[in-house]
């Protein structure tokens, strides 16, 4: 100040202390010193740079067992997700197979959306170095974004449709989208993770020249945003709460068991919006709420609430993709199995 005229720092940032598990400050005399060394041999260092950016360092921060085991269990689902979309990309080449992200699937296009979302409040939260801010949102979209909606919709379109499939190339297309996306943002923190994933998306190998960390910070082009679809499937999934209620109730009497044992009937007045939404996207509601069948009827003496039933489906079921239909083919390889499947099959283009 007395040589410049200026601080010898453009920011300050201050941070409380590591405490043991009783609150109380760490001290040799005291011998409550866990050491970082004995961290890092036990859990990595990922899981360590992982569970110090969960934790708000403003205030003190309380070490315990159970803090350390639930980082460690999201980790694992973080790095779990990335694997997931690494493994599906096998046969995707960006320069031949990527579809525009404008003739995307529906779903796809609220992916990318909520992907865009994500990289706005990453991007504001390292800003501000709310670093704690960035562990909760990647955790939340790795689990309910990704996990437990997006990527667990999507296996019916990977596993089972054709090679050459469209819908199957643009669920590719934007999976490679986001985990290029999410290994940059998460680098800074899972720096040994990060480096892998992006080793394996390039090369398929374990290391590679170009490091993740050499990396430019993601940058959202205006075509990843799809409001239409992410506010109309944000509404769906509001309708699939419901049916998975039901699915929950079929499973307890074991009429069901798994959601493609079972056909929905959703029955509401045509001027309903959320009615008039479904029938929008009627094609894709089996696939949305993984069932079998779908069926949307009609009903003018509806008022403006919608009535969910569902019930085990009828017919056969296919043994690939495990659907159940009311008419399966017989093949000259594969046995008996529904059209969808003989398609994906024996189509080559």
């Amino acid at each position: 100040m007395g040589t410049r005229g200026r601080a010898p720092f453009k920011e300050v940032l201050t941070h409380g202390f590591i405490l043991d598990s009783d609150g109380n400050a760490m001290s040799k005399s005291k011998g409550n010193v866990v050491s970082p060394q004995k961290l890092i041999s036990k859990m990595g260092a990922d899981n360590l740079r992982l569970w110090i950016s969960s934790e708000d360092y403003r205030n003190d921060i309380t070490t315990s067992d159970e803090s350390l085991k639930r980082i460690a269990d999201t980790y694992r689902l973080i790095r779990n997700t990335l694997r997931f979309q690494i493994s599906n990309l096998f046969d995707f080449d960006e320069t031949e197979n990527a579809v525009e992200l404008t003739e995307l699937h529906p779903l796809d296009k609220w992916a990318l959306h909520k992907t865009a979302e994500l990289v706005n409040l990453v991007t504001a939260a390292y800003e501000a170095y709310e670093f704690h801010k960035v562990y909760q949102l990647c955790n939340k979209f790795c689990s309910v974004t990704l996990s437990a909606t997006y990527h667990d919709i999507l296996k019916d379109r990977l596993y089972t449709l054709g090679t050459v499939s469209k819908d199957r190339r643009s669920a590719q297309s934007v999976i490679k989208i986001i985990c290029d996306t999410l290994k940059r943002l998460l680098a800074p923190i899972l720096v040994f993770t990060a480096d892998e994933a992006h080793a394996y998306l390039q090369t398929n190998e374990d290391f590679c020249p170009h490091s993740v960390h050499l990396e430019s910070w993601p940058v959202i082009p205006t075509d990843w945003f799809h409001p239409t679809e992410n506010q109309d499937i944000d509404k769906i999934f509001s309708a699939r709460d419901e049916v998975n209620e039901k699915l929950e109730s079929l499973r307890v009497i074991k009429e069901i068991g798994q959601s493609l044992d079972a056909v929905v009937l959703i029955s509401g007045n045509k001027t309903n919006d959320t009615f008039q939404l479904l029938q929008k996207y009627e094609q894709y509601l089996p696939e949305l709420f993984i069932v079998s069948q779908v069926t949307l009827k009609s009903d003018d003496q509806k008022n403006g609430l919608l009535t969910i039933s569902a019930h085990h489906a009828e017919g056969d079921r296919c043994p690939r993709c495990w659907r159940w239909l009311n008419e399966l083919k017989t093949t000259e390889d594969h046995g008996v199995i529904c059209s969808r499947c003989e398609e994906a099959i024996y189509k080559t283009h």
